[in-house]
């Protein structure tokens, strides 16, 4: 009968920590689909200003105070929405790293350093698609933790 109570107790804490590794995954993976989707509306509207200010560099042969100063704005709302991505992840990533796959792991570093060098040098354009893909990424990832016929076997 020990032997019986010893073995469920084990079970029992062994669903409960995947319980809990489904949600924490699903939480996180949840939350950097969010941050990204923010970031990649920030980048657009990066590459929107820049192609604005360069039409009107064209029109006027000179750029205006305001299309300069809405590009500088998007520009930094761009980067704080990269860095919450950066700084989530980096609190999230032992976690992920404990419960999933270091592929996936060094993966989404991976992409979140390139976003964040795209958007650094200026490349907008490719850093709204890189956050397009991760945001794709990010879903996919999260519809992976869910336990379903496909991921089991």
């Amino acid at each position: 009968m020990k032997k019986l109570i010893i073995s469920l107790a084990f079970f029992l804490a062994l669903i409960g920590v995947s319980v809990y590794e489904i949600v924490m995954t699903s939480k996180t993976f949840s939350e950097l689909e969010q941050l990204t989707q923010t970031a990649q509306t920030a980048a657009e509207f990066c590459v929107e200003y820049k192609q604005n200010s360069e039409k009107q560099r064209e029109k006027d042969g000179e750029e205006s105070e305001g299309a300069k100063t809405a590009f500088e704005t998007a520009e930094q709302n761009a980067m704080r929405d990269i860095s919450e991505i950066e700084t989530y992840w980096g609190k999230r990533k032992i976690g992920a790293m404990f419960f999933g796959n270091h592929t996936v792991v060094k993966s989404v570093d991976e992409r979140i350093a390139t976003l964040k060098m795209q958007a650094k040098s200026g490349q907008w354009e490719d850093a709204a698609a890189t956050a397009a893909a991760m945001r794709t990424y990010f879903f996919d990832l999260k519809d992976d933790t869910h336990p379903t016929l496909s991921n089991l076997f």
